[in-house]
């Protein structure tokens, strides 16, 4: 049998408590009780029913010690009609009770010996002290306070979600109006339902229109919101992808542009001299090319070896512009100078008996005009190859 049909109960048989479920098992009961006999439960609350016999006292009598008036449970063959009615009642409440505990929590309770001890117990359990009482209902409210949307839910779920916490908030004795409820849902739904949710707030009042009219007027647009949500992701979906795209060239553009970098250091000037000699020998041998053998991915490299060395010859510019209004800004100091002066008769003396090294600064300058020379020729080959393009397709 289902949980759900077990949970549920019949008219004859109690509901069976579940452990996230006590709330609602109890209202069960209640009304299950109520229906059979509201005796039991007031068995239930107020018992259990105990028949007894007021024994008067008994004073002192020369050797024998005063005797004070007692409660003596009365024979059961002393049982009043009406006692012996509200025994039975007690012994129904207990059997019914414990018919709806399963072995797993009867086993926290079966101490107990009558309805009433084992129901306070659950309660305790399940329930809380006051304080605890009093954090559930502030948990209850907590959840209606942040309702939202969540991502991918329907109007139907959010709906429901929103009755549950509704219902929560009544079971803690959290009152809420009409208007603050209706608001609070239809303000807190997906940004697609905006235009329908501003209608409503305009043309219907929310003091007197109740949650689930709103519902029902919102739920026949649903399959329009739908349609444009979806719409709306495929469009996001596309521009993400443009995007990345986008700066995946731009990496592999920079990544080339620092190939080609001027930096200090015989290694760095070493492989930006070999990659202008490719670019040059390769605008070279490209200036023999048929027409025949052009095609649009030469025309491409080509551009962009182009634009690789327009960019380095542009950092390279400003660079030098840089440097050289360092050297003039800096201020003349004769002490220096005088300094410089000795430390450079110094190198030129070493520099005798040592083999002359080209400095980097030599380099640089040799590899700008390299760059200058490689633009110049590989524009030409580029022009012409264009042409010889140009001239073939028509």
């Amino acid at each position: 049998m289902s949980r759900d049909l077990l949970s549920m109960g019949s008219k004859y048989k109690p509901s069976i408590l579940q452990v996230d479920e006590y709330p609602q098992w109890r209202i069960r009961m209640i009304n299950f009780f109520n229906n059979h006999d509201k005796k039991l439960m007031d068995s239930i609350l107020n018992g259990p029913h105990f028949p007894h016999v007021t024994v008067a006292r008994i004073p002192a009598t020369g050797n024998n010690p005063e005797i004070p008036e007692r409660i003596v449970a009365r024979d059961p063959i002393q049982y009043s009609d009406t006692d012996r009615e509200l025994v039975e009642m007690d012994a129904t409440a207990l059997t019914l009770l414990i018919m709806a505990i399963p072995n797993d929590i009867f086993n926290r309770v079966d101490s107990r010996e009558s309805a009433k001890d084992i129901w306070d117990e659950l309660e305790k359990q399940f329930m809380g002290s006051a304080k605890s009482v009093k954090t559930k209902r502030n948990q209850s409210i907590n959840a209606y306070e942040g309702f939202k949307p969540k991502e991918g839910e329907s109007l139907r779920e959010a709906y429901d979600r929103y009755n549950i916490i509704l219902n929560d908030l009544r079971r803690n004795l959290v009152q809420k109006s009409e208007s603050e409820i209706n608001f609070k849902f239809i303000k807190n739904l997906q940004p697609e339902w905006d235009v329908y949710t501003i209608q409503m707030q305009i043309n219907k009042d929310m003091d007197e229109e109740k949650l689930n009219d709103l519902f029902c007027a919102l739920n026949q647009h649903e399959d329009k919101i739908k349609e444009q949500a979806s719409v709306n992701k495929e469009l996001f979906q596309l521009k993400e992808k443009q995007k990345k795209v986008e700066d995946s060239l731009a990496l592999k553009v920079q990544d080339k542009g620092k190939t080609v970098k001027s930096s200090s250091g015989s290694g760095k000037s070493l492989k930006k001299k070999a990659l202008i000699t490719s670019m040059v020998n390769s605008s070279n041998s490209s200036e023999d090319d048929t027409p025949d053998d052009s095609d649009d991915d030469e025309l491409n490299e080509f551009a962009e070896k182009l634009a690789l060395l327009t960019s380095s010859f542009h950092k390279r510019f400003v660079e030098e512009k840089r440097e050289e209004k360092k050297k003039t800004d800096k201020v003349v100091d004769p002490v220096a100078l005088v300094v410089a002066q000795k430390e450079k008769e110094k190198k030129e003396k070493k520099k005798k008996k040592k083999v002359v090294i080209p400095s980097n600064d030599d380099s640089d300058s040799d590899d700008g005009e390299e760059l200058k020379q490689a633009m110049l020729l590989l524009t030409r080959a580029f022009q012409k190859k264009l042409y010889k393009k140009l001239g073939s397709n028509s």
